[in-house]
C-alpha cells in the first residue's frame, strides 16, 4: 500500500487512489446528476486531478526506470508540440486545455499504476452495483423506448451528425454505448478472472457474465464482442480444470443461444434485426473498412515527423466547426503528434505486451486490458475519450512495468483470496 506521509500529503494520496478505484460509480453519479439535476459533477476533470496530485506529491519523486523516463519525455513532448506548432490561431489555448485534461492528465494514471499497490482487479470489483444498475436501466430503455430516452438518443444525433440507426445501439442513461459497453467489457475480463482462475462455480456471476454477453450484444460495439469472446475461451483454455470449464462453456453457449433467438425474435422490431445483421457483416467487410479509416482522416492530405498540433484533432474541434478525429488513436496520434509521437506510443504498446505476457501469471488482467485497447484504438480514440476510459489502460500499462515473478509484491493486502489466484495454477 503507498505509505502514508505526514500532514495533507499523507492523506491526499489515498483519496486520490481512491477516486480512481471507484471511477465508475463515479461516472455514474455524474451521468445521473445531469439527468435528474441538471448538474454537471465533473468527473472526467476529477480523476484528471487526481492523477495530477498523485504525480506531483507522490510518484515525482519515486526512483525512476527507463520506461518511466519514456513516459515523462512523451508527456513533454505532447506539451513542446502543441506550444510550437500553431493551429486555429486564439482557438488553440482552448483544444489544449481539453487535451490536458484528458488526454494529458489520463496519461499520469500510469504512474499511479507504476507506484501505488493497487491492482485493477480493485477498481474492477467496485463496478459491479453501478454497472448493474445502468444495465438494467438500459434494457428496460431498450424495450419500452420512454420519452427522455428517445430524445437524448435524438438530440446526439443532431450534435454528432451520426447515422440515424445509432439510435438502435442501447446506451442506457449515456447518449451513446461507449460508456454502457466499455464498462460492460472491463467487468466481464474481471468476473472471468475471477470464475475461471479461482477454479469457483458462482451461480451469479455466471449469470452476470451471460448477461454482460447480452448487453454488449445490444450495444453493438464489435470490438467489445469480439474481445468478449476472445477472453473467454482464451480463460477456458488456460484454466487447469479444463473439463469443468469446458462443460460451463458449452452449457453457457446453449443458454445463450436460447435466450437470446427468443429475445430477439420476441422483442426486437425488423429495423432491430436488420441493423445489428449489417453492422455486424460489415466488420468483415474490406470496402468498409478503407471508407471508415479515409473517413477518420478527414481532409489530412499528408502526415509528417512532426504533426499538425497537439489537441488539434481532439473531440472538442467540433465545437468550432473543425475536424475531430474520433473514430482511430492511431490516427489520432499520427496526424497531431506526427510519427514520431505515434512511434512513441507503439513503443510502450510493445514493451507493455511483451512485459505483461512475461509475467501473465501476475498481471493477467491488466494484460488483456492492454491488448484490449491495443485493438480497440483501431476503431476509436480511446485515448482521449472519458467515455472509454483511457486512463485504465495508462493504469494497466504501469501496473505492467512494476511487475516481477512475485505475486505478493503486486496485490493489495486487502484483496480477497480469490484474488489471488494466478492464471494457469490450481488452487489445491
Amino acid at each position: 500500500m503507498v505509505s502514508r506521509k505526514s500532514g495533507y500529503t499523507g492523506k491526499l494520496i489515498p483519496y486520490c487512489i481512491n477516486i480512481f478505484v471507484y471511477f465508475f460509480l463515479l461516472h455514474f453519479v455524474q451521468r445521473c446528476g445531469q439527468l435528474v439535476l441538471n448538474i454537471d459533477f465533473h468527473i472526467p476533470q476529477l480523476l484528471s486531478l487526481s492523477s495530477l496530485l498523485f504525480f506531483l506529491f507522490y510518484a515525482i519523486n519515486k526512483k525512476k526506470k527507463l520506461m518511466d523516463c519514456l513516459i515523462i519525455f512523451y508527456l513533454f513532448y505532447m506539451l513542446l508540440n502543441g506550444m510550437f506548432l500553431k493551429y486555429y490561431g486564439s482557438y488553440q489555448n482552448t483544444l489544449m486545455y481539453y487535451a490536458f485534461t484528458g488526454q494529458f492528465c489520463f496519461t499520469l494514471f500510469y504512474f499511479m499504476g507504476r507506484f501505488s499497490a493497487i491492482s485493477i482487479i480493485s477498481a474492477l470489483d467496485k463496478m459491479r452495483f453501478p454497472l448493474l444498475m445502468s444495465m438494467f436501466v438500459g434494457i428496460y430503455c431498450f424495450l419500452y423506448t420512454p420519452g427522455w430516452y428517445m430524445s437524448m438518443k435524438y438530440s446526439q444525433l443532431n450534435e454528432f451528425g451520426s447515422n440515424y440507426m445509432e439510435i438502435m445501439r442501447m446506451s442506457s442513461i449515456w447518449g451513446h454505448p461507449y460508456h454502457l459497453a466499455y464498462a460492460t467489457l472491463l467487468y466481464s475480463i474481471y468476473l472471468m478472472y475471477r470464475l475461471f482462475s479461482a477454479n469457483m462455480i458462482d451461480k451469479k456471476s455466471y449469470a452476470m457474465l451471460l448477461l454482460c454477453f447480452i448487453i454488449l450484444f445490444l450495444c453493438q460495439l464489435r470490438v467489445c464482442i469480439m474481445f468478449f469472446v476472445f477472453a473467454f475461451f482464451l480463460f477456458t483454455i488456460l484454466n487447469p480444470n479444463k473439463r469443468k470449464n469446458k462443460n460451463i462453456c458449452i452449457a453457457l453457449a446453449a443458454i445463450f443461444l436460447v435466450l437470446a433467438l427468443q429475445f430477439i425474435m420476441g422483442k426486437l422490431s425488423g429495423d432491430h434485426i436488420n441493423y445489428i445483421e449489417e453492422h455486424m457483416l460489415n466488420l468483415f467487410d474490406d470496402e468498409h473498412l478503407d471508407t471508415r479509416f479515409e473517413h477518420t482522416r478527414g481532409d489530412i492530405i499528408s502526415y509528417s515527423f512532426w504533426g499538425e498540433g497537439w489537441g488539434k484533432y481532439g473531440d472538442n474541434a467540433r465545437n468550432i466547426n473543425k475536424w475531430a478525429i474520433f473514430d482511430n488513436e492511431y490516427q489520432h496520434h499520427i496526424s497531431e503528434l506526427g510519427y514520431f509521437g505515434l512511434g512513441i506510443l507503439l513503443l510502450v504498446l510493445m514493451y507493455a505486451i511483451v512485459r505483461g505476457f512475461r509475467y501473465r501469471k501476475v498481471v493477467f488482467v491488466e494484460f488483456l486490458l492492454i491488448c484490449f485497447y491495443a485493438i480497440a484504438m483501431l476503431g476509436a480514440s480511446v485515448l482521449i475519450h472519458a467515455s472509454q476510459y483511457g486512463y485504465v489502460f495508462w493504469f494497466c500499462v504501469g501496473r505492467v512495468v512494476a511487475s516481477s515473478g512475485s505475486s505478493c509484491k503486486m496485490l493489495d493486502r486487502n484483496e480477497s483470496s480469490t484474488h489471488r489466484v494466478r492464471i494457469g495454477q490450481s488452487n489445491a
